[in-house]
């Protein structure tokens, strides 16, 4: 295979100051904070969003917004209405305790509540778009920090304003093939009771737009409840299995469970195919577990004998995506895009970086926890065999949970394969802020 490197813009925005990661949030003593960042100066600074905090229409304001997606989507929810009645007359045909929706019934979803075994899942492929060309695309959302200060007034009214930017990116960026949530989807040390109650809504909202998606696990999906009163943190109520079957429930969902004998929860991997009618294997995406909130905060050992075990199984392309970065991460020559703080990597990663790059197939490597940084970084390494150089990218933050006060976005990846004598791919990321601006795009 031949391949293209990947040249990307600086989106020539400055720091953010320290004072103003609290600005908020000093009346609440109990605001997570990431104790190893320190937020460098920004001139760019912005808030979006300045409507007065009501924790009493958080519910309302998801309902009516879901409501509206339904409508724009009538003729979706008729056609699977349609097909509901034609499975309920031929259940003989079917099991009749679960209803095996596809990926082309949208909206409409349904399970057996004692297993998400039975749920057919949709199928990641490439999308034809020329004579030699076809695409797949994927949406990287970030440390949306759901549940945050729920017992106060600006907590849900942040969850109102995370479900607003989402809905404004996720329509900017309808074609994409795959939506990765790459952790801290929670702030679990404020989530008293309902931790999975925050999951289906989240379930619920991505469920409307159609796309499968898959997460991992951040350090703060997980942790136990700290009373904001006695400061005092209980044992979790939930785990991250708990977490994961949750979203597991929705047809939409790719998410899988790792092996027992591997460290964490969120290992595994998904295959894209060539095209809807095949399942040749074109490239895959790889998914880590790095631990926070009731594991350590680590890449194991176990996790890179995983890895290489998968190594020989396949030499097609491959993406990773995990939650806290490593020391290849850190901010250099190499580095172009948006940076807003310094970074304290993994204490431990295990040599992941390394193994990467020994695959010779890996084109980059994402991660998020950083809420100031949507930098992307080349990883010095020269190779005759190797598809492509790795690279290691921050995804944007996406949601109004969570320090900061950088505009909110998404980072989008899309990878393109030419079809001919020889296959070969090359593939390109930008970031889309809330404001609608492309920053950080790859030319």
């Amino acid at each position: 295979m031949q391949s293209m490197s990947v040249e990307l813009a600086d989106c020539g925005m400055t720091g953010a100051s320290a004072a103003a990661r609290a600005s908020d949030r000093s009346s609440c003593h109990h605001q997570p904070v990431e104790s190893s960042c320190t937020i460098t100066t920004e001139d760019g600074y912005k808030e979006a969003g300045s409507e007065s905090p009501s924790s009493a229409g958080i519910s309302n304001h998801i309902d009516s917004l879901l409501t509206l997606r339904r409508i724009n989507a009538t003729w979706m929810v008729v056609a699977a209405g349609a097909l509901v009645l034609f499975l309920i007359l031929n259940h003989a045909a079917f099991d009749s305790k679960v209803w095996r929706a596809s990926s082309t019934t949208g909206s409409v979803h349904s399970f057996n509540n004692n297993s998400v075994r039975d749920v057919i899942r949709p199928k990641l492929h490439f999308r034809h778009i020329a004579e030699n060309r076809s695409v797949f695309k994927i949406i990287q959302i970030a440390d949306i920090h759901l549940g945050e200060a729920e017992n106060l007034d600006w907590g849900p009214e942040q969850d109102r304003k995370t479900w607003n930017v989402l809905d404004k990116l996720l329509t900017m960026e309808n074609d994409a093939d795959l939506i990765v949530l790459s952790g801290d989807q929670l702030t679990g040390n404020n989530c008293k009771d309902n931790a999975t109650a925050y999951y289906r809504q989240l379930g619920d909202f991505l469920t409307t737009y159609g796309k499968p998606w898959a997460i991992v696990f951040g350090n703060h999906d997980d942790l136990g409840y700290m009373d904001p009163e006695t400061e005092e943190v209980s044992p979790p109520k939930y785990t991250r299995p708990d977490l994961l079957h949750e979203d597991q429930r929705f047809h939409l969902s790719l998410s899988k469970e790792g092996p027992i004998e591997v460290f964490g929860t969120s290992n595994y991997i998904l295959n894209v195919s060539d095209d809807e009618h095949t399942d040749n294997v074109s490239a895959q995406i790889y998914f880590f577990d790095s631990g926070g909130g009731s594991l350590p905060e680590q890449i194991h050992q176990s996790q890179l004998d995983w890895l290489r075990k998968h190594q020989g199984e396949s030499t097609v392309p491959a993406v990773a995506f995990q939650h806290i970065p490593t020391e290849s991460f850190s901010f250099s020559d190499y580095c172009t895009g948006f940076k807003g703080q310094d970074i304290s990597p993994l204490p431990n990663d295990a040599g992941i970086i390394q193994a990467l790059l020994e695959s010779e197939r890996f084109l980059f490597l994402a991660v998020g926890h950083y809420h100031g940084n949507d930098y992307c970084c080349s990883v010095p390494h020269v190779s005759p065999t190797a598809i492509t150089n790795l690279k290691v990218c921050f995804g944007r933050h996406s949601g109004y949970g969570g320090y900061g006060k950088w505009e909110r976005g998404i980072r989008v990846y899309e990878l393109t394969k030419f079809s001919g004598l020889a296959d070969w791919f090359v593939w390109k990321t930008w970031v889309r802020l809330e404001s609608g601006k492309i920053v950080d795009e790859a030319r």
